[in-house]
């Protein structure tokens, strides 16, 4: 497995005091932005822990590399692993999830023997509390910690029951994972994935084969390590706040989000814009946005820009 790593790049390299936790994350290049908010936001909030960050993806820019290298992670290290993502090629992808939804899975057999187990994060998640219980979290002999999915499970006699899970147990949300990687090797969860991901179609294709294959394998986690930003309630609670959907905080066409765009101003990011609209559908939320706030010059001008790029694609 190892064999896929094209490069290793080495960002940082900090001093371990041997209480430590490595921490992945799974992207192409065009999230390695959200990835390094989410990094800044875990160390502002945990000064005093030392974390070994890695990179998995199968591109990256000189830009985003530079920007990297700009995150003050203070004793932690950071790595980028760059592999070859062909692994993955017959792999069923959806319009709004590509093929790098898959990165992750590759993340314990190139991390076996560097550590025994690793936190995973989705790139669209920050950091707004201590993370010290995961550190010292005992995993005992379950594959993976993870939190229900509470927008999954509410509708689980739709969904859940297709995939033949039994209602006693849970379905969680793969964005948040603190993996035992021992484990996950042992029972070559990579190869039973591979041969569900082939039987059918799968609405979270990812989520849905990993909630499979890890029955009764799953510790579960308190939903402050992996809270929806929706959710109002929990929201100044949540160690992890998980911005869910379609409309990302560093996007334009996003609400403004207060906690995320703190760490956003932290960031190496913080001197630069909010990403623009890039495709029609963003043209067209952004378009209605506009209106709504009575701009109507700027929200005719988007609308229009939808209505090109959907009609000529331009």
């Amino acid at each position: 497995m190892n064999s896929l790593v094209k490069e290793n790049i080495n960002v940082f390299f900090g001093e371990c005091d041997g209480n430590n936790l490595h921490i992945a994350f799974a992207v192409d290049d065009n999230f390695i932005k959200p990835v390094g908010i989410l990094i800044t936001s875990i160390v502002y909030n945990n000064p005093n822990q030392w974390f070994h960050f890695h990179i998995f993806t199968a591109s990256l820019c000189e830009d985003n590399l530079n920007k990297l290298k700009q995150i003050n992670v203070g004793d932690s290290s950071l790595t980028i692993h760059v592999f070859d993502e062909a692994i993955f090629a017959s792999y069923q992808t959806l319009k709004n999830l590509p093929a790098s939804m898959y990165y992750r899975l590759v993340i314990p057999a190139i991390l076996n023997g560097v550590t025994s187990r690793v936190l995973y994060l989705d790139a669209d998640i920050v950091c707004n509390g201590s993370i010290e219980e995961l550190v010292n979290k005992d995993i005992g002999s379950y594959i993976i910690c993870a939190c229900l999915d509470p927008a999954v499970i509410a509708n689980h006699d739709k969904h859940v029951s297709s995939l033949g899970i039994d209602r006693n147990d849970c379905y969680f949300n793969s964005g948040v994972m603190l993996i035992n990687i021992d484990e996950w090797n042992r029972q070559n969860v990579l190869s039973c994935f591979n041969d569900l991901i082939h039987k059918r179609e799968y609405k979270f294709p990812d989520q849905d084969v990993l909630n499979i294959v890890l029955q009764h394998n799953v510790l579960l986690l308190d939903e402050r390590f992996n809270t929806f930003s929706s959710n109002v309630e929990n929201y100044n609670k949540a160690t992890f706040v998980h911005f869910a959907g379609e409309a990302k905080p560093w996007t334009i066409i996003a609400n403004r989000n207060d906690l995320y765009m703190k760490y956003y101003d932290l960031s190496p990011w913080g001197q630069e814009g909010l990403l623009m609209p890039r495709n029609y559908k963003e043209c067209k939320k952004y378009s209605s946005s506009l209106w709504k706030e009575h701009r109507y010059f700027y929200s005719t001008l988007w609308f229009f820009k939808y209505l090109m790029k959907k009609c000529f694609g331009k």
